[in-house]
């Protein structure tokens, strides 16, 4: 039991009529939806009990707007067939409801109601089980209810179909599960608005299993139901019409069966049109059509399954089997490396970005392949050893030697040639040696071959007498010098920094640039180098810059620059020189004197004022280098440099890292470098993570869009994950979501998938974003002339019968206008629908195109075959031998005379037959007769014809062992099979007989007995057979000659948790031995311990095995409860009371004033009543 809260519309009024309720009931397996109008102002009961024994039961409260609702085992189906129930007619002639108002409220003052009221007709339609017992309630309604609301203004004859809005509705389509009896009730109540008003109660049954397959088939039921409650003067009725069909997918007259055709790797299969039974697809077979022909072939062309999968007609891919995937089912859908890979493989994981699909390969160990690592790896051709790592091409030629390879790679040489290493050399001397040229052999060393030589590098010609200059083509590299040898040639090279055999490897370690800042400079007779660093570098490598001004050479304040050369001092005002050592005498104001010559100050001129001002801008040296631009002062000038350099003269460059470029964060180190355009620039070493030119940017793992659809998080600067689009998911977002896997498409639609939706591809007759929409076209029957309408997805067609045509089968068709309609010699007559056909006198049929038979008339004889020439008499064609009209005249084959040898002919049908003279045979009689054509000789014997004086007489030649005139007597005594059990040998005149194992005798004939050993001992009966004996043992014995006693414990008859160990006797039986705590004939009985109540003092006895445990209360210890707690544990004592032990149990000894078990009781001193009244 459950209780809901109700979703209807708490503003509603108790006595709305337009209150109604909906409960959808929701089970394990399948829903059920019930729907109930107001029935009054109290509550409503709702119950049923389905066929299958299912209660359902709903109590709506309407005051307390709750629902409860009992829902017990409700079971799951599809709805297999659809019901139309088409609503055609009501008649009732006074208008007049069962309570005696018409609609308006009103009572009528005569037996109608008037008919101008203009009224609002509820038909409900209400399909129950059979045999409910609560036929008349409208509310009751399991298989389903729906309803029609119109506006009429009498309810004599009202037609539903005349209202316009009706048509859309009707007929009213119900949805049917399985029902056990194929019955249902149908109950039709007609309502004014009010539901209290009730018009007319119709009640019909309809079996339900005579369902056509499809809505578009057979015709609706017309049905006149009568209300039996009204009186018959005033007949009360309504016209239905009802028809039940299948839904698409089911089948069968019931709709019982369910089939919706597959054609997948798991079946492959179409459906019958008639009966639902699975038509297995060609290479398919078994009832679910689930099981392949693995003989049959596929049409793709070019389409190779591997590993057990098998193709389709049609499809790209392969079906694969369980653990394998791919088109082709060449890769691995799972892997385990100590089980998909075997001898040592590991699983390695694939990603295909065309399929998208991930995979597994096996990474096989060194002499393995396959897909599984299970195959030994096979070298390819002139590769040996484990690895394949080992080459080797079998050679029978001067350059390359003369050898084999065995099947480790190595060489073995050819027969005569050696050493085993080159096989290049003769081991054969020249005198013996047949491929030589001359006896004398080759010079210089040549080894005789196919006869020629085979000579060293350094030497040519037939016998290898010509010398060569290995040197000539100098093959020496890097000036090297190259000496000639008695097996070629050999270098010397020039400098130590080469070597090789060429002297082609050079080991300069300039040629890698390692001096940074300098030149590098080889040493002497090594390999070996040193830097010679550029000015204002140093180190080994000249990679440490020279800061000159560290050790402050600048004297009196002056400024130190570092320069590449050394420093430079800006010195102030009064100071001069190199360190700024030197103090400057300017003689202020005054004009100097040096030996009468006026000096002036430097930067004045004009002597001896010295007052006019030089413009040392304008010099022919200019002062301010680097591009600075010099600007003139009043006795001096000064420079401004541009930002590479700095200085008076500008003359000293500026580290350009000063200013720290580079930042701080996110780089390692800033370099002072020389651009293209010979400005001092810098360069930033960056750290992980960034780049740019002040390492400014930083490094995003996103900047790559590994997101293909999605969108990138950066993690850490390496690391990224991926929000991915509505649609995709996958690491990177490009693995689409499968939207067809919650299988969306109804009524046997078919699902695509596609980017973030689905579209479902429907059946004929059924539209929709899932296929949920059924279209009927033919529900207006726009075909003419019992012309069949066929429901199209939006439009319909029209099925025409013979002689018709058209859109609508409105069009008659001229069947004289086509050819073969008629015989060419017959007239063709046009009808409505139809056509005929005049024959002429030699023809018949409804076509004309049946020739009448003139041979039934006219014989031929002699089985001459009758052919009818239409126009004219029949033609007989004759057999051979016979000729005439009729095939009546015999022709004499005797004419040619065709017999030999003096025969005589008689003349036959079609043939003729010769008799021989004497001694003649054949057809002809052109053959003698020989006495040995019959094969008169047996036995093998050979026949020999005599023809002596013309006796026909022959003589037989036999084969050994036989003798008679045809050889028929034996000479051989084994050939009547004298040894009845063995082999005869013959020892002529006489036999020997070679007896079978368990026989003997002269002839075999005597079976030898078995069991004279008595091989069955004391245990067993034996009984002798042919070859063998066979023992039948005593109970409790067993084994060939029963002398193995049975033990009775190999059953395991005593109880696995009881016994200790099974025992067999000598009776074959058996004794179980317990373990402790154990009892019974199979130690199947657990010995209750605490069956004696072992424990004391109120403990809790817990049986275990073969002991128990007691459970003390908290005053009590020990193995049975037998202690008292040394302390006091459980037991609490109150105001100030002290727990003692008194040798029995736990007590409380209380202080004055208070007693009790606890001491939580007062004592009442004046309960005694010790004053006393006075």
């Amino acid at each position: 039991m459950g209780v809901a809260t109700s979703s209807w519309d708490t503003n509603k009024r108790l006595g709305d009529d337009s209150f109604s309720w909906t409960v959808r009931l929701y089970g394990q397996q399948t829903n059920y939806e019930f729907t109930g109008l107001r029935h009054d102002s109290k509550s409503l009961p709702y119950h049923n009990i389905f066929p299958d024994g299912t209660r359902v039961g709903a109590l709506l409260d309407l005051n307390q707007g709750t629902l409860e609702y009992v829902v017990d085992g409700i079971g799951c189906q599809e709805s297999p067939s659809i019901l139309l129930v088409d609503l055609l007619q009501f008649h009732n002639p006074t208008g007049i409801t069962t309570n005696g108002q018409c609609c308006d409220g009103s009572f009528p003052s005569s037996s109608f109601c008037p008919m101008s009221t203009s009224c609002h007709l509820n038909t409900i339609v209400c399909l129950d089980f059979i045999n409910s017992e609560l036929q008349t309630n409208w509310t009751l309604c399991p298989l389903g209810t729906k309803s029609i609301r119109t506006k009429i203004n009498n309810t004599n004859l009202f037609n539903y179909y005349s209202i316009k809005n009706l048509t859309d509705i009707l007929p009213l389509q119900f949805e049917l599960p399985q029902i056990n009896d194929n019955s249902i009730d149908i109950k039709i109540f007609v309502f004014y608005d009010n539901m209290n008003m009730l018009l007319n109660y119709f009640y019909t049954t309809f079996r339900i299993d005579m369902s056509y397959s499809s809505s578009t088939d057979g015709v609706f039921q017309q049905l006149t139901l009568i209300d039996l409650s009204k009186k018959q003067s005033n007949i009360n009725q309504m016209i239905i019409g009802l028809k039940s069909y299948c839904r698409p997918t089911f089948y069968g007259k019931q709709c019982s069966i369910q089939c919706i055709p597959n054609d997948d790797c798991t079946s492959s299969y179409t459906c019958n049109l008639i009966t639902g039974q699975k038509i297995c697809s060609s290479g398919w077979y078994g009832s679910e059509c689930s099981m392949r022909d693995t003989s049959s072939t596929c049409l793709s062309s070019g389409l190779t399954c591997y590993n057990g999968g098998f193709c389709r007609n049609n499809q790209s891919t392969c079906c694969c089997p369980i653990g394998y995937i791919g088109s082709n089912c060449q890769y691995l859908s799972t892997c385990t490396s100590s089980q998909t890979c075997l001898n040592g493989g590991s699983c390695s994981p694939i990603y295909d970005n065309i399929s998208r699909t991930h995979y597994f390969v096996c990474n096989c160990p060194h002499g393995y392949m396959g897909l599984h690592c299970q195959e030994k790896q096979q070298c390819p051709s002139s590769f040996y050893g484990f690895n394949c790592t080992i080459q080797c091409s079998p050679s029978n030629s001067c350059s390359q030697g003369h050898f084999v390879c065995n099947s480790k790679g190595e060489k073995t040489c050819l027969n005569g040639w050696g050493p085993n290493d080159t096989c290049t050399q003769k081991m054969i001397a020249p005198i013996f040696d047949p491929e030589c040229p001359t006896p004398t052999g080759c010079l210089n060393g040549g080894s005789c071959f196919n006869g020629s030589c085979c000579c060293p590098p350094t030497y040519t010609g037939r016998l290898c007498e010509i010398s060569i200059d290995p040197c000539a083509n100098n093959p020496c590299q890097n000036n090297a010098l190259c000496l000639s040898t008695s097996t070629g040639y050999k270098c010397l090279c020039s400098n130590s920094v080469y070597t090789g055999s060429l002297c082609e490897i050079n080991q300069n370690p300039c040629q890698y640039s390692p001096c940074q800042n300098g030149i590098c400079q080889l040493l002497d007779n090594t390999s070996s180098f040193s830097c010679i660093c550029y000015p204002g570098y140093t180190g080994q490598f000249c990679h440490i810059k020279i800061n000159y001004c560290l050790s402050q050479p600048c004297e009196n304040n002056g400024i130190c620059a570092n320069v590449a050369t050394g420093f430079v001092c800006t010195c102030s005002v009064d100071f001069t020189g190199t360190t700024c050592s030197i103090r400057m005498n300017t003689c202020f104001n005054q004009t100097c004197f040096d030996n009468n010559i006026i000096h002036c100050q430097q930067g004045f001129t004009d002597p001896p004022n010295c007052i006019e001002d030089i413009n040392e801008c304008l010099l022919e040296n200019e002062p301010c280098k680097n591009g600075g631009d010099c600007i003139n002062t009043i006795g001096s000038y000064y420079c401004q440099c541009n930002e590479h350099y700095q200085g008076n003269d500008c003359s000293i460059p500026i580290d350009s890292c000063i200013s720290n470029p580079c930042i701080a964060s996110n780089s390692i180190s800033c370099t002072s470098v020389i651009s293209d355009t010979n400005s001092i620039d810098f360069n930033c070493t960056c750290r992980v993570g960034f780049t740019g030119t002040h390492c400014e940017i930083e490094l995003n793992p996103c900047m790559n869009n590994p997101c293909l659809y999605g969108t990138c998080i950066e993690l850490t600067p390496s690391t990224w994950s991926c929000t991915c689009e509505p649609g995709w998911t996958g690491i990177e977002c490009k693995d689409s979501i499968n939207e067809c896997l919650s299988n969306p498409c109804l009524n046997a639609g078919t699902c695509i998938d596609d980017v973030n939706k689905y579209n479902c591809k429907c059946l004929t007759g059924f539209a929709g974003t899932n296929c949920q929409i059924e279209i009927n076209s033919c529900s207006s029957i726009p075909c003419r002339n019992n012309g069949t309408c066929i429901n199209n997805v939006q439009s319909y067609s029209c099925l025409c019968p013979i002689g018709w045509t058209g859109n609508f089968c409105e069009k008659n068709i001229n069947e004289c206008l086509f050819p073969l309609s008629c015989h060419p010699n017959a007239t063709c007559i046009d009808l409505p629908g139809s056509y005929q056909c005049v024959c002429p006198s030699w023809l018949t049929g409804e076509n004309c195109l049946t020739a009448i038979d003139q041979c039934e008339t006219f014989p031929c004889l002699n089985n001459g075959v009758c052919v009818n020439n239409f126009g004219s008499l029949p033609t007989c064609h004759c057999q051979s031998g016979f000729t005439g009209v009729y095939c009546e005249i015999n022709i004499d084959d005797c004419q040619a005379t065709p017999c030999y040898n003096n025969a005589t002919c008689i003349d036959q049908t079609n043939s003729f037959l010769c008799l021989c003279s004497s001694g003649y045979t054949g057809l002809r009689c052109q053959t003698m007769i020989s006495q040995c054509n019959s094969l008169p000789c047996l036995n093998g014997g050979t026949c020999r014809d005599l023809n002596m004086n013309n006796n026909e007489e022959y003589m037989c030649l036999c084969s050994p062992f036989f003798t008679g005139q045809q050889c028929e007597q034996i000479i051989n005594p084994c050939l009547g099979f004298p040894c009845i059990h063995g082999s005869c040998i013959p020892t002529l005149p006489s036999y020997k007989c070679q007896c079978n194992h368990g026989y003997t005798g002269h002839n075999c004939e005597t079976m030898i007995d078995q069991c004279l050993s008595k091989p069955c001992g004391l245990n067993g009966n034996c009984t002798s057979l042919s070859t063998r004996f066979s023992c039948c043992c005593a109970p409790g014995y067993t084994g060939l000659g029963c002398e193995q006693l049975i033990d009775a414990c190999v059953t395991n008859p005593c109880s696995i948790e009881g016994v200790e160990r099974c025992m067999s006797t000598e009776t074959s039986s058996f004794n179980c031995l317990c373990k402790p705590g154990y009892s019974g004939r199979y130690c199947e009985i657990n010995i209750n311990e605490c069956l004696s109540q072992p424990c004391l003092h109120g403990g809790i006895c817990i049986d275990f095995q073969n002991s128990y445990q007691c459970i003390c209360p908290l005053t009590h210890t020990g193995i049975n409860c037998e202690h008292i707690q040394d302390k006091c544990i459980g037991i609490q004592c109150l105001n100030g009371g002290q727990c003692i032990n008194n040798g029995v149990n736990l007590t409380c000894l209380c202080s004055k004033g208070y007693h009790g078990e606890n001491c939580e009781l007062i004592i009442d001193y004046c309960q005694s009543q010790p004053v006393r009244k006075v």
